[in-house]
């Protein structure tokens, strides 16, 4: 019934209500219910009257109006080819449920609506798993969502979620411990501290806040303007500072929250965030966390900023010295303002932000880029050496 509740609710948010059906898109709702040993997916396809006649020769090849039998079970096979489920990177074989199927005439009417059940059994993990569903059912007409159900296991707590901008593809990691209990916070500790990494690494909006605050940090300010480098000691203890006062802000916010302090979340919260403001991102990620072991969530975060700081350090202590640095200070802080403006309007409008989808393909490949922003800035430096001996 909880669960009849929940799908009911997530077909009713969606756009004019459960019977105001697309009319040219194939809506694909997907909800999934993780569990401590299996996953069971629920999904409610509805064909667009105008999407349909692209959908007919797939489900109805014979063109006689009628979805027999045969069509039903070959129709439910190619979805589920379409469907990759894995579990910790591990691919899983999912299993049909059950396939209801409408008439034809059904969805000429606007009407009809396909439902797919299947699940796949989870192999043995640790106390932290992480759950991937990808939809690829008829994309060039295909309009995704998809969500999870609260885990009815009091063993089992999310911990986090994330989605593509088309929501063809999810991801939720959740914590699950033993005897039926909800973990305590020294079980939780690894798992949290685990998790405070990906925030950070994962965290594209996170990550350019963190390096646009460490971009003026190698140089002196005097008299409202810069004045050259600043000495490798104080560089150092600023990039330090900067670092621990965004986590002391984080964790000043993220443990009022979590215990009740303050409200959490909300697109007030999202769209400041989006702002640039640390103190408030601990805010959001609060709704998520509630009153899990904070303490490795923060060390966690500590951890992975260190790892960015000592990745960009070097190549920032040796620009800081040549001309370039001034046009990579300035372009760096020009590119964090757009992505902060593409933000606020994705989180506050609902609009496309195209730099967010930049960024999500750059941060792979971040490993990569720091060695090539190590490269060029040597290269800056060394040319800068010669010019000055040539002198």
């Amino acid at each position: 019934m909880r669960r009849r509740a929940a799908l009911l609710l997530f077909l009713l948010l969606l756009p004019g209500g459960a019977q105001a059906h697309a009319l040219d898109a194939y809506l694909q709702a997907a909800l999934i219910a993780p569990g401590p040993a299996r996953i069971e997916v629920s999904l409610r396809l509805v064909p667009g009257v105008a999407a349909l006649p692209a959908l007919l020769p797939v489900l109805d090849p014979d063109g006689d109006d009628i979805l027999s039998p045969a069509e039903q079970r070959r129709s439910a096979a190619q979805l589920l080819s379409d469907v990759t489920l894995t579990a910790d990177a591990k691919r899983l074989t999912p299993h049909l449920l059950s396939a209801v199927f409408p008439t034809v005439a059904a969805m000429r009417g606007g009407m009809g609506e396909i439902q797919i059940k299947f699940e796949a059994a989870l192999p043995a993990g640790g106390a932290v798993r992480t759950l991937a569903f990808e939809n690829r059912h008829q994309r060039a007409i295909a309009a995704y969502l998809v969500n999870s159900l609260t885990p009815a296991d009091p063993g089992l707590r999310f911990l986090s979620q994330r989605r593509s901008p088309d929501q063809s593809f999810y991801e939720v990691r959740y914590g699950v411990s033993g005897g039926g209990t909800a973990p305590s916070h020294l079980a939780a500790f690894p798992a949290m501290f685990q998790l405070g990494l990906h925030h950070i690494a994962a965290g594209t909006d996170h990550l350019l806040f963190l390096l646009t605050l460490l971009l003026p940090a190698p140089l002196l300010a005097r008299g409202g303007s810069w004045r050259g480098a600043a000495p490798i000691r104080a560089s150092l203890g600023r990039m330090a500072l900067v670092v621990t006062a965004f986590t002391a802000g984080h964790s000043l916010t993220l443990a009022a929250a979590a215990l009740g302090l303050v409200p959490a979340g909300g697109a007030v919260i999202e769209a400041l965030i989006a702002g640039g403001f640390g103190l408030i991102h601990g805010l959001a990620f609060a709704a998520t966390l509630d009153r899990l072991a904070l303490a490795g969530f923060n060390l966690g975060i500590e951890a992975m900023q260190l790892a960015v700081v000592a990745a960009v350090l070097p190549s920032l202590l040796l620009l800081r010295h040549t001309r370039a640095y001034g046009a990579f200070r300035i372009g760096g802080a020009l590119a964090a303002a757009v992505a902060a403006l593409g933000w606020l309007a994705q989180r506050t409008l609902s609009l496309p932000n195209p730099m967010e989808a930049i960024l999500e393909t750059a941060v792979p490949h971040a490993p990569w880029l720091a060695l090539v922003m190590f490269l060029a800035s040597l290269a800056a430096w060394l040319y800068r050496a010669v010019a000055q001996r040539a002198i």
